[in-house]
């Protein structure tokens, strides 16, 4: 009888412990996501910079109807060769990756950007968490995609960090995007997490997915590599090895493992571009390589 009861002691302590974990994982989740973002005015571009860029609001709305602030961006002069997509990363608007939508909108591409729910110019209490930027993301393609200018034009995606991520996970709700170019972006959520808090991070890792359960329904827990799997895209990874935001191994390492010998994929591994400083040179003729292919 003792031993019954200590075994039934030790059994409370351990379930409580587990709900305790569920609930910091959670809490901690959602706590990185309940407010609004806006971009610094230091990486705050507007296209008054950009000499000859040309742009025009298009307002969308998201799945659960929250207004979101597109834009149209294209070069003067210039006829487009292809859409291109932009999915901005964690913790900036779309205003922050202005040099990057008026050095493809120079090329050639018509380019359609646009704030994240919570972000910016766009409605929304808070973030939400990490499926809302997929979410947003189908929501802008097919905007894009109506949009007069766009007619015909092959359909490419760009993404950066958050965006790296989403722009691959979207893929099964996008069969016509024809190539894809991810930056540092991450797995999954999970894969993140792990990656960037070690231990720590892995006992929080049930407790953040059901919240993302509980928020999102079956489209919560959506990995990049799925998207990947599920799709025809081309696709060009770039990250580079001293990025401790998103570390290589949830991002690069890990589809190059899955997908090294698929000839879809391009890996372009950088050594000091650190996670943000990762535009420029290779990258850019990797990028421009890839939407002129298609």
């Amino acid at each position: 009888m003792k031993r019954s009861k200590k075994l039934c002691r030790w059994m409370l302590i351990f379930a409580f412990l587990i709900v305790l974990l569920l609930i910091l994982g959670a809490a901690a989740y959602a706590s990185m996501f309940d407010h609004r973002v806006q971009t610094p005015a230091a990486q705050s571009y507007h296209e008054s910079q950009f000499a000859g860029l040309y742009s025009k609001e298009i307002p969308f709305c998201n799945q659960d109807g929250t207004p979101l602030a597109g834009r149209l961006y294209a070069a003067e002069g210039k006829n487009a060769a292809a859409l291109v997509v932009v999915a901005h990363g964690m913790g900036f608007g779309h205003r922050a990756y202005l040099n990057v939508i008026s050095a493809l909108a120079n090329h050639g591409y018509l380019v359609f950007a646009y704030d994240a729910t919570g972000y910016d110019d766009s409605a929304g209490s808070s973030t939400v968490g990490v499926m809302q930027v997929v979410l947003d993301l189908d929501a802008a393609i097919k905007a894009a995609e109506a949009l007069p200018e766009a007619a015909g034009l092959p359909v490419c995606l760009f993404g950066h960090s958050m965006g790296g991520y989403a722009v691959c996970a979207v893929l099964p709700e996008h069969p016509e995007v024809r190539a894809v170019a991810a930056l540092a972006g991450f797995d999954s959520s999970a894969a993140w997490i792990r990656a960037r808090f070690g231990l720590p991070g892995a006992l929080l890792i049930p407790g953040a997915a059901l919240w993302e359960r509980i928020r999102f329904g079956s489209a919560a827990g959506r990995s990049a590599t799925e998207g990947m799997e599920r799709s025809d895209a081309k696709l060009l990874i770039v990250h580079s090895s001293d990025d401790d935001t998103v570390p290589i191994s949830c991002g690069l390492e890990r589809y190059a493992a899955r997908f090294g010998a698929d000839p879809r994929f391009t890996f372009l591994r950088l050594e000091c571009g650190g996670h943000g400083a990762i535009f420029g040179g290779s990258v850019t003729t990797a990028c421009f390589a890839l939407f002129d292919a298609e």
